[in-house]
């Protein structure tokens, strides 16, 4: 499995294409040296070709792959995220959003709920901007998840203690 695999002896790749057909050798080229020896030193090939590394590699049925190695990689965005919440990994791009730029935090947290993840909201609260913390509560509960804003209740901003003691009560997380 990839993310199980070392590499021993990876020189740093520094490509810098001239033409399209020179940056999709590049990437076939990143590709065949992750597959080869894993993701350990996947930090030393250049950023620029990250993202479209992960897309093939997600692609190519490596979704998990690419989730666990999430903290190697950068200059992500939206399409790699969508495809990871594709092969189910949402829960690797609620904890790292800040790889993805450009990410709407609103469609993420949407996203986590319509997968019954939506206890990875509230895990990483801190990390997403612009969240209705009253509302991302009662969505938890409405997915009887309770139990997750009771653990994180230090990242909900504004929740009545005591309601939400009663809720977690009534559901019998209490």
């Amino acid at each position: 499995m990839l993310e199980s695999q070392n590499i021993n002896n990876l020189e740093k790749q520094s490509v810098n294409p001239e033409s399209e057909d020179q940056e999709i050798k590049s990437i076939d080229d990143c590709l065949e040296l992750i597959k080869n020896n894993g993701f350990a030193e996947l930090e030393s090939i250049t950023v620029q070709f990250h993202q479209k590394t992960a897309n093939k590699l997600i692609d190519q049925g490596e979704g998990r792959a690419v989730a666990r190695n999430l903290d190697k990689l950068a200059g992500l965005d939206q399409e790699t995220a969508n495809k990871l919440f594709d092969q189910g990994q949402g829960y690797a791009v609620a904890n790292n959003l800040e790889k993805f730029a450009g990410l709407d935090h609103q469609e993420t947290a949407n996203k986590l709920f319509d997968q019954g993840q939506g206890y990875e909201v509230a895990y990483n609260l801190d990390k997403f901007a612009g969240l209705d913390h009253q509302e991302t509560a009662n969505r938890l509960f409405d997915q009887g998840q309770g139990y997750a804003v009771a653990r994180n209740l230090d990242k909900f901003a504004g929740l009545d203690h005591q309601e939400t003691a009663n809720r977690l009560f009534d559901q019998g997380k209490g």
